[in-house]
């Protein structure tokens, strides 16, 4: 099983469609993702915990940030399909990709 260590950064870039669009929501899904499963993690430890194994329970504590690859893979995916099409379209409009013309056409296509 490959274990990484989680740098939503890399996983962005690797999943992300348009560069820089949403990077903050993209970020910020993975980042709560990952928290969510580190306290889980944390949380089974604690209840399968032996007062005599301090050590053990010591390095299993220090390994919570490992995450397998796929799982790293399956956060990215989730959080780039959280990230909305306004999210997108005003990034790309705050970065000129998208003139106000075309965001305005955007704009209207929502209301149909």
């Amino acid at each position: 099983q490959d274990i990484c260590y989680l740098d939503e950064t890399a996983y962005f870039y690797c999943t992300a469609q348009t560069p820089r669009c949403g990077v903050k929501a993209l970020k910020n899904k993975i980042g709560a993702l990952r928290a969510l499963h580190i306290v889980q993690k944390f949380d089974k430890r604690v209840e399968t915990a032996d007062e005599s194994d301090k050590e053990n329970f010591a390095s299993q504590v220090n390994k919570l940030h490992e995450v397998s690859l796929l799982q790293a893979m399956e956060w990215a995916k989730e959080a780039w399909q959280s990230v909305t099409q306004d999210t997108i379209a005003n990034r790309w409009r705050h970065k000129g990709i998208l003139d106000e013309e075309m965001y305005e056409l955007f704009e209207s296509m929502n209301y149909l």
